[in-house]
């Protein structure tokens, strides 16, 4: 098997002296579709952010080995927040 296309390795995330990610690890394999679940204030975001790169870890990492191409169609980033409403042309 060839490399993974997401690996995620003691991804630590923190903001300020607030840790929001404390040594997350997990990997998706080729033609895997994951989801990422949890309560509010889990660190969902966090880990995301980082995956897409929105955001740096404090210790850790998140890669992924697909092409840049492949890899800006492949990601989707959803949130539940309207922060890009005031980019909106009107």
């Amino acid at each position: 098997m060839g490399a993974l296309p997401v690996l995620v390795e003691n991804l630590v995330v923190r903001y300020g002296s607030k840790t929001a990610v404390a040594g997350v690890t997990f990997s998706v394999k080729p033609d895997e579709i994951y989801g990422l679940l949890g309560p509010n204030g889990a660190g969902k975001s966090s880990v995301i952010k980082v995956m897409v790169g929105l955001a740096q870890p404090a210790s850790g990492s998140a890669r992924s080995t697909c092409s840049p191409s492949l890899s800006a169609r492949s990601w989707v980033y959803l949130t539940t927040s309207p922060s890009l409403e005031r980019l909106a042309t009107r």
